[in-house]
C-alpha cells in the first residue's frame, strides 16, 4: 500500500467538496494525490449537432478535460501536495480497479449525489459500483455539507467472526493516529445473546496490539435502531463499514435499510474491503 490518495472527478461541485477534504488529508499524511478522470465517449451516442462531427465533438471534449484537469493539479500543487493527473477514455467502473491494482493506493476518495436519495443506492451509482470492485479503502464524501478533517472514527462490524480480518483494524488505528482521531469499535453481534462474546473480542484485541480501541455493543435485535442511537449520544464523523466477500455492504447498511439510516449518509463513509491487506 502506497502513500497516494486516488481522486476521481468529473470536475462538478460535488467532486470539488470531496476535493477539499482530499486535500486536508493529503496534507495530514503526507500523501500524495493522483487525479483521474474518465471520458465516456459512449454518452454522445447519436450526438448530431448541425453537421458537427463526432469525432470533432469528441476531441473537444478530450481537450476541455484535459485543460481542466491541468488547471486543477497546478492550484493544488501551489498548496505543497504533489500532484498528478490521469485521464481515461471508457467508463469510471472500467477504469478505476485497475488502476486501484495497480497503484495500490492508501484509499480512493470521491464525491457522493446519491444521500438521502432510495434510488440505485444511497451513496449514487457510480460510487457503489467502485466500492464494489476496489481493492482498496473507499471514502464517501457527501455532496451537500462542509467536512473538515475527521476527529471520530466508528468502524461497526461484527468483531467476533473467526475469520475478522485485523488488518482492517491497524489499517484505521494508523489513520487515525496520523490525523489525531479517535477510533471507536462498535461490535454488532449477528445474535442476541453474544455479550458473553465481547470480553473475549477485548482479549483479542489486547492480543493483536489493538488494547487502546474504546469497545461498545449495539444493543438490541434491530442493528439499524442499534446504530443510529449509537451515532445519537457520539460524535462520530466518519463511519467505517466492512465489504463482504460477496461484494455487497455488511447486513447493516443494506438489506432492510431503513429512511433512518440514509441520515448516516449523510457524514462521510469509507468503505473497507474484508481481504484488505495492511
Amino acid at each position: 500500500m502506497n502513500d497516494i490518495i486516488i481522486h476521481p472527478t468529473d470536475f462538478s461541485e460535488c467532486a470539488n467538496s470531496a476535493l477539499n477534504y482530499a486535500e486536508e488529508l493529503c496534507l495530514s499524511l503526507n500523501a500524495k494525490l493522483l487525479l483521474v478522470h474518465s471520458i465516456d465517449l459512449n454518452k454522445l451516442a447519436g450526438y448530431e449537432d448541425s453537421g458537427h462531427s463526432l469525432l470533432n465533438r469528441s476531441k473537444e471534449i478530450e481537450e476541455e478535460a484535459r485543460s481542466e484537469i491541468t488547471k486543477l493539479g497546478e492550484s493544488i500543487a501551489k498548496k505543497g501536495i504533489q500532484c498528478k493527473a490521469k485521464l481515461y477514455k471508457g467508463s469510471l467502473q472500467q477504469c478505476l480497479p485497475t488502476l486501484i491494482d495497480e497503484i495500490q493506493p492508501r484509499l480512493v476518495l470521491m464525491g457522493t449525489t446519491g444521500a438521502g436519495s432510495l434510488s440505485n443506492s444511497i451513496f449514487g451509482s457510480t460510487t457503489y459500483a467502485i466500492v464494489q470492485s476496489s481493492s482498496a479503502p473507499v471514502l464517501a464524501i457527501p455532496e451537500f455539507g462542509e467536512f473538515s478533517l475527521c476527529k471520530n472514527i466508528l468502524l461497526a462490524s461484527d468483531l467476533s467472526r473467526s475469520n475478522f480480518n485485523y488488518s482492517i483494524l491497524d489499517y484505521l488505528s494508523n489513520l487515525s493516529k496520523q490525523i489525531g482521531a479517535d477510533l471507536e469499535l462498535l461490535y454488532v453481534p449477528d445474535q442476541s445473546d453474544s455479550s458473553a462474546k465481547l470480553d473475549d473480542i477485548k482479549a483479542k484485541l489486547n492480543e493483536k496490539g489493538h488494547d487502546g480501541i474504546e469497545i461498545e455493543m449495539a444493543q438490541g435485535l434491530d442493528y439499524i435502531n442499534a446504530i443510529e442511537e449509537y451515532l445519537k449520544g457520539h460524535d462520530t464523523d466518519l463511519f467505517a463499514m466492512i465489504i463482504s466477500d460477496k461484494n455487497v455492504l455488511e447486513k447493516f447498511v443494506f438489506g432492510s435499510l431503513s429512511k433512518k439510516m440514509i441520515h448516516h449518509a449523510k457524514m462521510p463513509l469509507m468503505m473497507i474491503p474484508r481481504k484488505l491487506n495492511y
